[in-house]
Formats: structure tokens, C-alpha cells, sequence
């Protein structure tokens, strides 16, 4: 299968910043259509931090077929609950979140 290499690096380099968290669902949107691509073989790459958004994408769109991730953390669970989470219980992660919201939203309204 041959990959025209343009379309493949605007996709790495642009894809996050201009489509933000949906940025895997708009690629396969992207891909899905092109006429050199099958639709029902693509993959996604994550790789150190962007493992966990390769995971998740995953996991979210079925139409990714294949996931490789080479990642010492998931990056996405890091920012939804801090470095240092692995001792605290689901109640507790839900609080904490909880009161940063609360936190920020009266920061912002006062």
C-alpha cells in the first residue's frame, strides 16, 4: 500500500491542534475517505505521553483496527488525576476533581 507522505505528516504534526480532543476520530474521518486508504485497516500510533490518547481513541472509535503505544504513563489519566494517583480510590479521584471544578468556576466568577 502506498501512503502519499504529505497527507500523512499534516495528519502527525496538525492533527491535535486544529481538531483538538477529537483530533484520532477526525483522522479516521479523514482517512476513512481517501481512495489509496482501507478504511478497515487503520491503525493508530501513540507514542510516550500520547500512548493513553492512542489507547483511548482506540477505545472510542471502532473503526481504529490496530493500537501501538511505546509509553511509560498515560498522559490523558495524568491530567484527569495528577501524578501521584495510584493509592487513592475512585471516590476519592471523583472528589478531588470535584473540588478543583468548584475551585476554578468560583476563581472565574467572583
Amino acid at each position: 500500500m502506498k501512503f502519499n507522505k504529505k497527507i500523512l505528516a499534516a495528519l502527525a504534526v496538525g492533527t491535535f491542534l486544529t481538531f483538538g480532543g477529537n483530533f484520532a476520530m477526525k483522522a479516521v474521518d479523514f482517512l476513512s475517505n481517501e481512495k489509496n486508504v482501507d478504511a478497515d485497516r487503520i491503525g493508530i500510533l501513540g507514542i510516550c505521553g500520547w500512548g493513553g490518547f492512542a489507547l483511548n481513541a482506540a477505545a472510542q472509535d471502532t473503526r481504529i483496527k490496530a493500537t501501538v503505544t511505546s509509553t511509560m504513563y498515560d498522559m490523558s489519566r495524568n491530567i484527569a488525576n495528577g501524578y501521584f494517583d495510584n493509592d487513592k480510590d475512585a471516590d476519592t479521584i471523583q472528589r478531588e476533581r470535584m473540588d478543583a471544578r468548584k475551585k476554578n468556576f468560583c476563581s472565574t466568577h467572583d
